[in-house]
């Protein structure tokens, strides 16, 4: 009969322990850890340390004289784990081995743009004429891109650098060929020039737009119903601005505070009728996010991901006074959470061929989601299934991709806010970015920079620098 394993370590010597002192060392961890290893962190993935690897020692045997003669002790031993376990007890995703404690989280773009971009010349001025060069992306080489992400690392100020500033957003619509095909107007054309909008647009009256606003349960002496408190609003410039209480149903000109302004404040709009409408009769839409300026993904409160393709659909559009589109048929409607899909967003990368070429002219194919369940998904839609990135027990109430990330933001247990990665070879790892004291509702990334703005429970909107490299598991500087 099979019994306990007999192999034994010595304590005297290694113990492999992550928090064990090094040998001569006195102190704590002190500026030797930020030298662990800029060399570490250009690597993807580091192996964890393994157990010590000096033979166990084992009791001499010899030939026994007597039987009451006393066995020789053996030195306190402790048992070593199986190989095939993980070292230590960190917080794991799916089908992912154990990160070593010396891992820095390195963003891989998912997709080298060819070609030149365009970069700041001076600093700009808040609403005023920018000026702009061309010149090198960031992914036109590899060593570029390590200093331009070792670069954005360094800067822990409340806002994004300036002379780094490029927008790396991808759409399959981008002007890839002529003399402009590097300005941005070329990357973010208009598409629908030529779709009309629909009449319809008419002024109403004060019962009629009751229905659109909010109003209490209690009635006035004239039978309506009671409106809610005023707003206090500011108006005018920063320095100099005014105070104003704005009622229900209030409209004001802007020209009244700023000249040259031709714009309005409204309490009430009554929007005339859509050009294409969707609805699901078995489920609502909870959560939905543009792919490009024809497809839309749709999450909805029974768990299903619907994908909609109507591009067709609003080119045929050519009367404004059609009738709304509302027999457009999902072109995927797959099952992914058990519960309400409360946050999603599209992974902007173009899909790849089997040589490995990227198809430019595709919608990209990979969704991540996160619902009421707890679970963090990735769904690829080609293959109809997805993959669990993360799974926590809080509500998942915000989500988003950043370029400058390579992966969506999201969050995890305890209302921290990570960063996972979406490259195949640091696929659904995490990074700690934020640790608000209240669950987070809102996350919004930039396509310019790698500033990540951040609103909580807590009252608090805080910024932080995505690719700011944390020490030892910890979290990113931030700015409230």
């Amino acid at each position: 009969m099979a019994g306990p394993s007999n192999q034994v370590f010595d304590e005297s010597g290694d113990s492999g322990s992550d928090f064990a002192p090094e040998k001569g060392e006195k102190g704590g961890i002190g500026d030797d850890e930020d030298a662990i290893g800029e060399e570490v962190a250009e690597d993807e993935f580091v192996p964890g340390e393994s157990v010590s690897s000096k033979p166990p020692k084992r009791a001499p045997r010899g030939a026994s004289k007597g039987k009451g003669k006393a066995k020789k002790a053996t030195p306190s031993a402790i048992l070593a784990p199986a190989a095939s376990l993980p070292r230590t007890s960190r917080r794991q995703m799916h089908m992912l081995p154990t990160p070593s404690v010396h891992h820095r989280h390195r963003a891989t773009p998912l997709f080298s743009r060819a070609g030149f971009v365009e970069r700041l010349v001076s600093r700009p001025s808040l609403f005023g004429p920018i000026n702009t060069t061309v010149t090198n992306a960031f992914t036109h080489n590899t060593q570029v891109t390590d200093r331009v992400n070792k670069a954005w690392g360094y800067n822990v100020g409340p806002g994004p650098l300036w002379q780094l500033t490029e927008d790396r957003r991808w759409f399959k619509e981008a002007i890839t060929t002529g003399k402009d095909a590097d300005c941005e107007r070329s990357r973010r054309p208009r598409v629908y020039p030529d779709v009309p909008v629909k009449n319809g647009w008419k002024v109403i009256d004060k019962s009629e737009a009751a229905v659109y606003l909010p109003t209490a349960n209690e009635t006035m002496e004239d039978g309506t119903f009671k409106p809610p408190p005023p707003i206090s609003c500011y108006f005018g410039p920063i320095n100099s601005q005014t105070k104003r209480d704005m009622n229900m149903l209030d409209t004001l000109a802007m020209s009244e505070y700023l000249p040259e302004s031709q714009a309005c404040v409204f309490n009430a709009v009554k929007l005339p009728d859509p050009l294409l409408r969707i609805e699901l009769d078995e489920t609502s839409c909870w959560s939905f996010d543009w792919a490009n300026s024809e497809r839309v993904a749709i999450g909805t409160t029974n768990g299903i991901i619907a994908v909609y393709d109507f591009g067709k659909a609003i080119h045929s559009i050519v009367n404004p006074d059609s009738d709304t589109i509302i027999n457009l048929r999902p072109s995927h409607y797959l099952a992914m959470h058990q519960s309400a899909i409360r946050a999603l967003a599209w992974i902007q990368a173009p899909p790849y061929s089997a040589s490995g070429d990227p198809s430019l002219d595709d919608d990209p194919t990979v969704i991540a989601s996160g619902g009421y369940d707890g679970v963090e998904c990735l769904l690829d839609i080609r293959e109809g299934r997805g993959a669990i990135m993360n799974r926590t027990r809080d509500v998942i109430n915000a989500l988003t991709f950043s370029p400058f990330a390579a992966g969506p933001i999201t969050m995890d247990h305890e209302n921290t806010v990570k960063a996972y990665a979406a490259s195949p070879s640091m696929l659904g790892r995490g990074h700690t970015l934020l640790e608000p004291l209240g669950p987070v509702w809102c996350v919004h990334a930039s396509e310019y920079h790698p500033q990540l703005a951040v609103a909580a429970a807590d009252g608090t909107c805080s910024t932080s620098n995505m690719l700011r490299s944390p020490r030892r598991g910890g979290s990113v500087v931030s700015q409230i």
